[in-house]
């Protein structure tokens, strides 16, 4: 039986709760899956400290719980490599994210959603540049921190 976590966060308490309600009905619809403990913050996933983030993932380094449930994904993380760490700390204890997104997001591993993100990032800095007078090659490009509609749309495009 997983040891499963619930992870909300948003600056708005009932819209929290509602990610609670949410992550708990996917719980429930999912037969093996044991005790639960919830983490929350209150504000942006680009805060630098958010301590109900950290708590989980010191939970799951000690191996306190191996399954992180979440309404959906910009709720957990909006960075690109965020995602990438956390799906390494997950695979590194044998652990897995499930996501209550109905969107497209379902269909990508986690992996390969980072890495879309990662690419559409790496886009939209591109057109931003160019788009100032820039070159495009002249600077790298530097991480957003509002993932686009379209990267989903374009994800299941190319992954099925």
């Amino acid at each position: 039986m997983s040891a499963v976590c619930i992870y909300a966060r948003h600056r708005d308490e009932r819209l929290v709760e509602r990610q609670l309600e949410v992550c708990n009905d996917l719980i429930d619809a999912r037969r093996g899956l044991g005790k639960v403990s919830i983490f929350r913050d209150h504000g942006s996933a680009m805060a630098h400290h958010r301590p109900g983030y950290e708590a989980m993932l010191t939970a799951l380094a000690a191996g306190d719980v191996d399954t992180v449930v979440v309404a959906d994904v910009d709720r957990l993380v909006q960075r690109p490599a965020d995602l990438l760490a956390l799906t390494e700390l997950l695979s590194s204890v044998g652990g897995k994210l499930i996501v209550g997104d109905d969107g497209p997001a379902e269909l990508l591993s986690e992996r390969a959603l980072a890495a879309v993100l990662s690419f559409d990032e790496a886009r939209r800095a591109r057109r931003r540049r160019t788009a100032n007078g820039v070159a495009a090659s002249a600077r790298p490009a530097q991480a957003n921190t509002r993932r686009s509609n379209g990267v989903l749309a374009a994800a299941v495009a190319l992954f099925g």
